[in-house]
C-alpha cells in the first residue's frame, strides 16, 4: 500500500506513517539521496530531492514501437552516457539540447545531473526558462541593483555556474533559441557547457526567425566552440 506520508521515499528517523528511512528505499541510488550541500543549494526543489533517474521508468507505458525505434534507443544511451559523467565527478564537455516530448523524464534526468554535480563539489544554478534568464539579462544590464529574479538568482550565478540546466517556456518559445544562443555564447566564454531541456523542436524555437539563423548555431566544423555550438539529443518530435 502507497504511504501517503512520505510517498515510498522514507524520511530522516523513519517515516512516522510506515516506518521507512531514506536508507532503506535508496540503498542503491547515492544520488537520490541528495547531499546537504544540494540540499542547502536551492536549486533542487523539494520534489526530486530523493527522486533519481530510471531508465525502467522512462519505458514504461510506452508503445513497443518507440521503444524498438533506433532514434529513441539511441536517445536513452545518450542521456544514460551524459548521466555516466556526472556520476564519474565530471561535467561534460559539450553543450546539448535534449528534445523530446513531455513524460521523457527529462526534469528529472536533470536533476539527477545536478545532484551528481552537488555531490561532487560543482556549483549549479537553478533551472530556468528562456523566459526567466531573458529577463535576468535586461535586469543586469539596464538595472544593476534589480539584477536578481526571484530576490536570489544574479546573472552571475547563471552564467558562471559549473552546470546550468535551462527549459523552454511554453508560453514563449518561438524565440527561445536567441535567448539559448546568447547564454551559451556567454557561459562558453567562461569555459562552461549548457544544456537544454525542451519539448518543441528547433524550427518551433525559431519560428519567428526569418533567417532560420539556427541553422548556424548547428553547422559547425569540429574545430569549433563545442560548449557555445551545442549537440542535439532526441529530436524526435515534428516541428
Amino acid at each position: 500500500m502507497r504511504c501517503y506520508t512520505c510517498a515510498g521515499r522514507g524520511a530522516k528517523g523513519g517515516c512516522p506513517e510506515c516506518g521507512k528511512t531514506y536508507e532503506e528505499v535508496y540503498t542503491t541510488k547515492f544520488v537520490a539521496r541528495a547531499s546537504d550541500e544540494a540540499i542547502k543549494s536551492g536549486a533542487i526543489p523539494d520534489e526530486y530531492i530523493n527522486i533519481a533517474w530510471d531508465t525502467s521508468k522512462l519505458l514504461k507505458d510506452k508503445p513497443e514501437s518507440l521503444k524498438n525505434s533506433d532514434i529513441f534507443k539511441r536517445y536513452v544511451q545518450q542521456l544514460e552516457a551524459v548521466l555516466q559523467i556526472f556520476e564519474n565527478g565530471n561535467i561534460p564537455n559539450q553543450s546539448a539540447i535534449f528534445i523530446a516530448p513531455q513524460q521523457f523524464a527529462k526534469r528529472i534526468f536533470a536533476y539527477t545531473c545536478l545532484k551528481y554535480a552537488v555531490n561532487h563539489g560543482f556549483s549549479i544554478a537553478p533551472i530556468l526558462d528562456n523566459t526567466e534568464i531573458k529577463r535576468i539579462s535586461i535586469l543586469s544590464s539596464d538595472q544593476y541593483k534589480s539584477a536578481y529574479l526571484y530576490g536570489k538568482t544574479p546573472i552571475e550565478s547563471i552564467v558562471t555556474a559549473d552546470v546550468l540546466f535551462m527549459t523552454v517556456d511554453v508560453d514563449n518559445y518561438g524565440t527561445a533559441l536567441r535567448t539559448i544562443e546568447s547564454i551559451m555564447d556567454k557561459r562558453s566564454r567562461q569555459g562552461k557547457s549548457t544544456f537544454v531541456l525542451s519539448r518543441f523542436s528547433l524550427e518551433a524555437m525559431s519560428m519567428f526567425d526569418k533567417d532560420k539563423t539556427y541553422k548556424g548555431l548547428l553547422e559547425k566544423n569540429r574545430d569549433a566552440n563545442n560548449k557555445k555550438f551545442p549537440v542535439i539529443i532526441g529530436g524526435f518530435i515534428s516541428g
